[in-house]
């Protein structure tokens, strides 16, 4: 009998190697591609996270970072890997809700994926220069409606989600303003440091510490709670703005390629939420100005998949053309 058992789960393993994958799952290292430079805050948060999950899991996480390309060169390797739960992905939301809507690509923002679990939001943050004319968000509004087009913003190129933020908070507050563009963070910070622009937003992690120093001041969060990095900072709401719906955040989710089997699925969610639930994994993320989530694939596709639609309305509207 032992003899015929082990003859048949042979021809199992055989017929269904998926299946028998599956079960012993995982056997050797897991590659996690992140699509931005080490040391940078999404880098930090993938290795944080994945640092505990090889604990759990008991086999090494190892992480490369695939930057350049705007995310689609990382994107792109995630998409073409085998779904074997070997190739996972700490991406950012903007892969799936509009990388493909400005950029041509080869694969589909949210079909080609299989969303394991969001982890975290970069709360987005509006911050001023030292020397700029208002100190409130209700000063710069009043500012802007008096003169319309007068008050400068610092942004990025407008395929990208903080331009896109911005700009659907001047139409719903109704007011304009004149955008100033840069090529990135780096520059943008850099300007408000110069007083060269009074205004911009910016994800949290990006002024953080200079607005612990002085050097800047945040006078809004664009999430719906007070971000604990930041401070005694209002939120959008408590400025006086709680109808204005805007990104609260850059979300950031483990992804793998699609076709991953249930059983795999599972068990990375399951090393994901134990993560999640670290008192240390979550007190390093919020001290970067993360918000951890901890919430499931499902729900956090069809969150990306509410956010895709909204922002394809928006870059249709402002006549954005694909690169």
């Amino acid at each position: 009998m032992k003899f015929i058992t082990g003859g048949l789960a042979g021809l199992v393993a055989a017929i269904f190697p998926a299946l028998a994958e599956a079960d012993t799952w995982p056997t050797k290292a897991v590659t996690v591609i992140v699509g931005n430079p080490a040391g940078g805050p999404s880098d930090t948060l993938a290795r944080l996270v994945s640092d505990h999950m090889a604990k759990e899991l008991k086999v090494p996480f190892v992480v490369e970072n695939k930057a350049g390309g705007a995310t689609i060169p990382a994107a792109t390797d995630l998409v073409r890997a085998k779904p074997d739960g070997y190739t996972i992905s700490f991406s950012a939301a903007h892969t799936h809700v509009l990388l493909t809507l400005v950029n041509e690509t080869n694969f589909h923002p949210i079909s080609d994926f299989d969303f394991i679990a969001k982890v975290a939001t970069v709360p987005n943050v509006f911050v001023t220069s030292t020397q700029a004319p208002f100190a409130t968000m209700q000063d710069m509004v009043a500012q802007m409606k008096a003169a319309p087009g007068g008050i400068k913003y610092a942004t990025t190129a407008p395929g990208s989600l903080l331009p896109l933020a911005f700009i659907r908070f001047l139409q719903q507050a109704g007011v304009e303003a004149k955008a100033i563009p840069y090529p990135g963070a780096a520059p943008i910070v850099n300007a408000l440091l110069a007083n060269d622009v009074p205004v911009s937003l910016l994800n949290a992690p990006a002024v953080v510490e200079l607005a612990k120093a002085g050097k800047l001041k945040i006078i809004a969060t664009t999430s719906q709670t007070r971000i604990r990095a930041v401070g005694d900072v209002p939120t959008l709401a408590e400025s006086g703005f709680p109808k204005i719906e805007i990104d609260e955040g850059i979300a950031y989710g483990v992804v793998a390629p699609r076709g991953l089997t249930s059983e795999i699925r599972e068990k990375l969610a399951a090393a994901v939420k134990n993560a999640m639930s670290d008192p240390k994994v979550l007190a390093g993320l919020e001290s970067m100005g993360f918000r951890p989530e901890n919430e499931d694939g499902g729900a956090y596709r069809a969150e990306l998949e509410r956010d895709l639609n909204v922002n394809r309305k928006l870059v249709s509207e402002l006549g954005i053309a694909k690169k």
